[in-house]
């Protein structure tokens, strides 16, 4: 598909993504066995301001590896809703403490997903790269962000808000904006390769690759008859008809 979309089937460097808050010790062995495996990117979930401390003792213990920091702000999935939101001033003390740590890619939706003034100040605001945008639905909803230069991270997901063909819109957009276009990948094997395929279509500079143990590839990829590996930090896209992966028939039969 990716070929079909304009892409060349080159690989695709991968940043190891987690879910979960963890103290500095446990990301730090987890980080050291993302390296160990070829990655160069890591992103760290971060709940609250205070565990930007994990950020920076993360930073000390590998000060050359790509960080990317991710508050999960602006999901619109129930079993977030318990999670503390934060002011304007909270995402901005973030953004700065952020900038004194040094070397990180982005922080990834710090304000609720519509909130694209918010958005636009904070950038404004600091020199840490703002993304965002993995559960704004459709793409009138990117305009925003772009009609306000909101954002220096599109992150739009394929499988949850625009389709395939919606998010090479929204990468058009974020080239227009001079911006980069960095989709979430964060759903079930299927959802993971069509994103896979709008990332190599679209030349986008990495592709998000979940790992967050027991959220494994095999578990990710349940639907799959094989599971999407990374291999020494990066990916390419399956080059078979159509998203180019056959369904686990076994898993089919079981949700008849």
């Amino acid at each position: 598909m990716s070929e079909l979309l304009g892409g060349t089937g080159d690989p695709i460097p991968v940043y190891a993504s987690t879910g979960e808050v963890q103290p500095p010790e446990a990301r730090i062995e987890y980080v050291r066995d993302r390296v160990a495996e070829g990655f160069d990117a890591v992103k760290l979930r971060v709940a609250s301001v205070d565990d930007v401390a994990i950020v920076r003792e993360v930073r000390e213990a590998f000060p050359d590896l790509t960080l990317m920091v991710d508050a999960n702000k602006g999901w619109s999935v129930r079993v977030m809703e318990h999670e503390e939101q934060w002011s304007y001033s909270d995402a901005l003390a973030v953004a700065r403490e952020l900038e004194s740590i040094g070397g990180i890619a982005w922080l990834e939706e710090p304000l609720p997903r519509h909130d694209y003034d918010g958005y636009a100040r904070l950038r404004a605001a600091t020199d840490v790269p703002i993304a965002g945008g993995e559960f704004n639905d459709g793409i009138f909803q990117f305009r925003e962000f772009a009609d306000r230069d909101a954002l220096d991270i599109y992150q739009p997901d394929a499988a949850l808000a625009t389709g395939v063909l919606g998010a090479t819109e929204v990468a058009s957009m974020a080239r227009e904006a001079g911006v980069q276009f960095v989709p979430h990948t964060w759903t079930n094997g299927i959802g993971f390769v069509a994103n896979l395929h709008v990332i190599a279509a679209v030349d986008a500079p990495w592709c998000e690759y979940p790992m967050e143990p027991p959220w494994t590839p095999d578990v990710r990829d349940f639907p799959l008859a094989e599971p999407i590996e990374q291999d020494g930090g990066t990916i390419t896209p399956p080059s078979g008809p159509g998203l180019g992966v056959e369904l686990d028939r076994d898993v089919l039969d079981q949700t008849e």
